[in-house]
């Protein structure tokens, strides 16, 4: 190229020193005598090109080649970057930095000093840690919700494919949505090092998304950018921004990486679109929004057949419908292992496509041996995947396992202190473990982080009954019952509530309580309610069976354990372990039923 001189050095520089400035090509800043000054990507593009070849002319179409290669910019987008250079530079006819010869271009005329990566300068610090908070519908438009909440997602997966990063799950930094925290607390509150902010605003038919990465122990801002998108060109900004973002880590994309992040993306940008609208509205996690979730995911498909995340998406769905009692597990599950096959067949590298088969195998289909196979591969697949731990314990305790189940839910709580799931997860092992007091702990922890999160009350009172402190047990489930079904003011609501729209399985803890206290007139209408109930929607077998569980009717009990078992109900395989069924072990009707089950005696 005319006007460029090639420098070639031994070592490469990682930053250049000239006046009272440093230019720091790895961790993407410009600093006055220590201060960051904030500079726009391309602005830093330019100030790099142009000390690199300092003293040499560099041509204006050498700049527009490298800056905005393949586009046509008007000269005036130059102009103004070069006004922002000057400025951030102080540049004055006093302290000249950069000399414009008129009609050509221009030519760095300080002296510059070369700083490179060798024994007499402090390495940069490779970051290990960081959250990517939920990106800012700055308008408020309910029709951009699916775009930020899915670009935001977008971003935590394939942040999380980069090797020695750890990522937060979206579960837990979506707690920070529409919270105006400084970047700094949210940090400190999560312990993590970086943390990545942006806001997303609509101008004319296109969508601007302003992004930056701030040092979450000084607060300064170490990378941002501006991005404009029409929603049909969304599809590639994600490995976009991830590129760019990297190299301000001091981390490296491994060949893996780079395979997994170019695949996790489809091949147009409607099925992009459609995907991102599925996951919307998959992680409302209410049933009314699941058959959006299941069309959108089915459209994302139908766009792109090779769209391993969108068959993983309808697969997760399947599985919240049979968790949340929209209907029976063995209606839906094969239809979710259908999918997340297919997703496999795809891209066998997915660790949310393996998780997801784990979890079908092992709460379903009960194939232990196949499931731990499948949980390993995923957890080795993304070592600091929070989730696939937390369910690999959650695994490992149906087995009986707890010592392995209390060391591998450790693991998840270390990556991911404050998710609510891995919590509550961590306080359900210590009372299948009988650690009663640490479940209780645990427990009231998890109330201190979300005072109205009533399956933490439910666990209280699991651990209330084994304790004999019967009738604190049913104030505890009553609280449960009360903020899934009711008004949590009201103490007593459960009495009164609506319970053709209750949790079920809440309502069977309060059946069930009520039960074990010898008030068997209220047990038998909390059962009355249970049949009527079913009489509306799917109700799982085994919520009726804890019931008579409380009410001591074991052949009614086991009658219906059977229906769970032919339904392929999840929780049936906390069998092993639930306290509530130790005074049946010695009933044969019990080890047949753990045997049916394929759980180890």
């Amino acid at each position: 190229m005319a006007g460029i001189v090639r420098r070639t050095v031994q070592t490469p520089a990682v930053a250049y020193a000239f006046g009272p400035f440093r230019l720091d090509l790895v961790l993407r800043r410009l600093t006055l005598n220590g201060d960051p000054i904030a500079l726009p990507s391309r602005t830093f593009d330019i100030l790099k090109i142009l000390v690199e070849n300092r003293g040499e002319l560099v041509t204006k179409e050498h700049l527009f080649e490298q800056i905005w290669p393949g586009r046509f910019v008007e000269e005036n987008n130059l102009t103004v970057r070069m006004s922002e250079l000057r400025k951030a530079l102080r540049d004055s006819a006093a302290t000249r930095f950069i000399e414009t010869v008129s009609g050509y271009g221009y030519r760095f005329v300080a002296k510059v000093k070369e700083i490179v990566d060798d024994k007499a300068e402090v390495k940069a610090k490779a970051f290990k840690s960081l959250a990517v908070l939920p990106l800012i519908n700055k308008n408020n438009e309910q029709k951009l919700e699916y775009v930020c909440e899915g670009i935001t997602e977008s971003l935590i997966t394939s942040l999380s494919y980069i090797s020695n990063l750890r990522v937060m799950s979206r579960s837990t930094v979506f707690r920070y949505k529409a919270s105006d925290l400084d970047p700094r607390t949210v940090g400190e509150e999560l312990g993590v090092e970086m943390v990545l902010v942006g806001e997303v605003d609509q101008v004319r038919n296109d969508l601007v998304f302003d992004l930056e990465m701030i040092d979450a122990k000084n607060g300064w801002r170490l990378w941002g950018g501006k991005y404009r998108r029409r929603i049909s060109d969304l599809v590639t900004l994600p490995d976009e921004i991830v590129r760019q973002v990297v190299p301000n880590l001091q981390v490296a994309l491994t060949a893996t990486a780079q395979k997994q992040l170019s695949s996790g993306y489809p091949a147009n940008s409607k099925a992009y679109e459609m995907y991102l609208k599925g996951r919307y509205f998959l992680n409302k996690r209410l049933e009314w929004w699941r058959g959006n979730a299941i069309r959108y995911f089915r459209r994302a498909i139908e766009q792109d057949p090779r769209y391993a995340l969108a068959f993983v998406g309808l697969a997760d769905n399947y599985i919240l419908t049979a968790i949340g009692e929209t209907r029976p597990a063995r209606e839906v599950i094969p239809k979710a292992k259908a999918a997340v096959l297919q997703a496999l067949e795809i891209d066998d590298n997915l660790a949310d496509a393996h998780l997801t088969q784990a979890k079908i195998l092992s709460s379903y289909e009960f194939d232990w041996d196949g499931a731990e196979i499948e949980f390993k591969l995923a957890i080795q697949l993304d070592p600091f995947h929070a989730h696939a731990r937390q369910y690999y314990a959650n695994f490992l305790t149906k087995l009986g396992q707890f010592d392995e189940a209390l060391n591998e839910i450790n693991k998840a709580f270390s990556l991911d202190p404050l998710s609510i799931a891995i919590n509550l997860t961590m306080g359900k092992i210590y009372y299948f473990a009988r650690k009663y007091a640490l479940a209780i702990e645990k427990a009231r922890e998890l109330l201190e982080i979300e005072p109205n999160y009533s399956p933490a009350n439910g666990l209280i009172g699991c651990v209330y009954l084994e304790q004999g402190r019967v009738e604190e047990a049913i104030e505890q489930f009553r609280i449960m019952f009360d903020g899934l079904a009711s008004d949590p003011t009201d103490a007593h609501a459960a009495d009164k509530a609506d319970r053709t729209i209750a949790d079920p399985e809440a309502l069977s803890f309060l059946g069930y309580a009520f039960g074990v206290a010898g008030e068997r007139n209220k047990a038998l209408d909390v059962l009355g309610e249970l049949m009527e109930l079913r009489k509306r929607r799917y109700v799982q077998p085994h919520n009726i069976a804890t019931v008579y569980l409380g009410l001591r009717e074991d052949d009614s009990a086991f009658e219906w354990l059977d229906k769970a078992f032919i339904d392929r109900c999840g929780p049936l395989t906390n069998i092993k372990v639930w306290p509530v069924l130790d005074r049946l072990r010695s009933d044969p009707r019990y080890t047949e039923l753990i045997q049916r089950l394929g759980l180890p005696l």
